[in-house]
């Protein structure tokens, strides 16, 4: 099966899986999952495709879940308002964060981002008159688009699913684009050999601002739509909780490929429900669970996935050949 036809496949499978399903809490678990790719997928630019190993990326999905929560709750701003200024103010720490942080490289560079990823924290947890301190802000609505006369609410599981998902697909596609443009194989260059990149005229600093940047963005998206679906948000977005998670999505999966992050994300929003029924030894379980993972997936689900599915493309393709002949 070629990619084109692969994608579609996942495409409509996606479309048509609240349909199928009528469980309001799988359909929840479904919308989570879609929220947690996002921040996976923005992370994924930084660590996987470009090298960077940021310890504060957590801080952009809890800018762009308060930028949201504040300005739809104190002045009642539409979701797309408050959705492209989280965007702006991110960009704007983003960018002032990056040319902090990538004058320098390895352990320095996570401990710098780690650093400033804290003080936002800090920030959030402190600047009561707007993010209400360790109470956070509630009450967030859900997002609603007026067309005219037609008002669309995405208020239940299943509507927020496809709102959701037309995020995704249009991130994926965004991503696809820069993958395969100029700025995608920098980052690329710049995640194997640096040095060596910049030698054959690769502007590493652009690259390398262009990656966080563009993941920071992303990870606000997804904080964004986190906010109006779970109708709150507290510092602990901020905080290394969520920057923990966000790792292991992205390294189970697989750093630096397409549909890693997505598989990631699914597996560590379901995995932690369906292992409820071994009570306080949950998070004991988990844990050997993502020691077989790196144990003997050490490039993650998505490269194991794809190596399986050529191997029965091949099988499937001499099995046609033979009963041909």
């Amino acid at each position: 099966m070629s990619a084109k036809a692969s994608t579609l496949l996942l495409c409509v499978a996606a479309i048509a899986l609240p349909a199928v399903i009528a469980s309001d809490f799988i359909q929840h678990l479904l919308v989570m999952s879609l929220i947690f790719s996002l921040f996976s997928l923005g992370y994924n630019v930084q660590f996987g495709y470009s090298g960077l190993f940021n310890l504060g990326h957590a801080a952009f999905f809890g800018i762009g879940g308060y930028a949201s929560a504040y300005f739809s709750t104190t002045y009642a701003m539409p979701y797309l308002v408050g959705l492209s200024i989280g965007l702006a103010i991110t960009a704007v720490i983003a960018l002032a964060m990056g040319f902090l942080t990538l004058r320098t490289r390895g352990p320095q560079f996570a401990m710098m981002t780690l650093g400033m990823g804290q003080v936002l924290f800090l920030v959030a947890m402190n600047w009561v008159d707007v993010t209400r301190g360790p109470l956070g802000i509630s009450g967030i609505p859900s997002p609603t688009i007026e067309l005219g006369s037609l008002r669309i609410a995405f208020d239940d599981e299943r509507s927020y699913y496809y709102f959701a998902l037309a995020h995704l697909v249009a991130v994926f596609l965004l991503l696809r684009a820069f993958l395969n443009s100029r700025v995608g194989s920098s980052w690329l260059c710049v995640r194997e050999n640096e040095d060596l990149a910049a030698a054959l005229g690769v502007d590493a600093k652009t690259a390398k601002i262009s990656a966080f940047v563009f993941g920071s963005l992303v990870a606000s998206i997804a904080g964004s739509l986190y906010a109006h679906y779970i109708h709150l948000v507290t510092p602990g977005m901020l905080s290394m909780h969520y920057m923990v998670i966000v790792l292991i999505m992205v390294v189970v999966g697989g750093q630096g490929t397409f549909y890693g992050p997505v598989l990631g994300a699914v597996l560590f929003t379901v995995v932690p429900e369906l292992l409820r029924f071994t009570d306080n030894m949950r998070m004991a379980a988990f844990g050997l669970l993502l020691l077989v993972f790196v144990l003997f997936l050490p490039n993650g689900l998505s490269p194991m996935i794809a190596g399986l599915a050529k191997q029965a493309g091949e099988r499937l393709g001499l099995r046609q050949k033979g009963e041909q002949s």
